[in-house]
Order: C-alpha cells, then sequence, then structure tokens
C-alpha cells in the first residue's frame, strides 16, 4: 500500500478556497490536465455533494483519460476522491482533502492511499515517492495560482 501526507498553507479564507478547489472548471489550471468533464453532480441526503467527471491528461506525451468521483463535505471542510476507471495503473487510488484555518492562512492536506497493479512493474514504495514528490510541486503551484488571483 502506498500513502503519502502533503500540505501547504494557502493565504486564503477557507471558504473561499474550499470553493475554488472543488471548482472542477479550475482543475486544467490548477493540474495542468487537458480537460475536464462534468458527468454527474448530485445533492447527497446529508448534503454532501457528489461529482463524478472525466479527466483527459498528457504526461510526457502519454495521453491518459480515467473517470473520478469526489464526495465534497461543505461542513467539514472536506472532500474525497476515488478513481473509478479504468483503474490501471492502481489497484485502488483515494484522494482525501482537508482545509483548516490557522493563524497564517488555510491549511491544505492532501492524503493519498493507492496501491499500484502489479503489471506496471512499479512498486508501492516506487510509486509513492513520484506521487510524493509531484504532490509537493502541485501544492506549490496551487498556492501561487491562488494567492496571486489566477485562479479564482
Amino acid at each position: 500500500m502506498g500513502y503519502t501526507v502533503n500540505s501547504i498553507i494557502i493565504n486564503k479564507e477557507i471558504d473561499v478556497l474550499f470553493k475554488t478547489i472543488n471548482q472542477i472548471e479550475n482543475w486544467p489550471q490548477l493540474h495542468g490536465y487537458e480537460s475536464v468533464v462534468l458527468k454527474e453532480r448530485e445533492t447527497l441526503c446529508d448534503n454532501n455533494e457528489r461529482v463524478i467527471f472525466e479527466i483527459s491528461a498528457d504526461d510526457n506525451g502519454e495521453k491518459e483519460c480515467w473517470v473520478s468521483q469526489r464526495i465534497i463535505n461543505y461542513k467539514n471542510y472536506t472532500a474525497r476522491g476515488v478513481r473509478l476507471s479504468p483503474m490501471y495503473p492502481f489497484k485502488y487510488w483515494i484522494l482525501d482533502i482537508a482545509l483548516k484555518s490557522e493563524e497564517e492562512g488555510t491549511r491544505m492536506t492532501w492524503i493519498q492511499d493507492f496501491s499500484m497493479d502489479p503489471k506496471t512493474g512499479h512498486t508501492d514504495l516506487e510509486i509513492e515517492g513520484y506521487i510524493n514528490e509531484g504532490s509537493k510541486k502541485e501544492l506549490e503551484l496551487f498556492k501561487t495560482l491562488i494567492e496571486k488571483g489566477v485562479v479564482a
């Protein structure tokens, strides 16, 4: 099992930041995706929101496309993303996002829990290092784009 925890403080009010990171139209800019297409959006009985979307990405010339789900909890400033299909190169992949107000701003924490499909030839530990490094860079980019108002 691979597992990473990364966080960053962003100088933005928690409500504004949470709204920004959960607007899928922001994701191509925030994550560098080619496109994100909304497939389904529904309000659940507990007032959380469930969003299903398809992501298209270009990873160094290698095109990828997958469908994921996000459950957004506006009351607790948390969200859980789960890759739905295709699962490959993972056996499973879960991203938990939590925001917390702090004196310096809002702390955004990403917790990624995953396991690689053995057919990839990569171990969970190998990919954990790759995801850890990539997450740190991505969080820094989020901070820059959001604090400078490039993504609102």
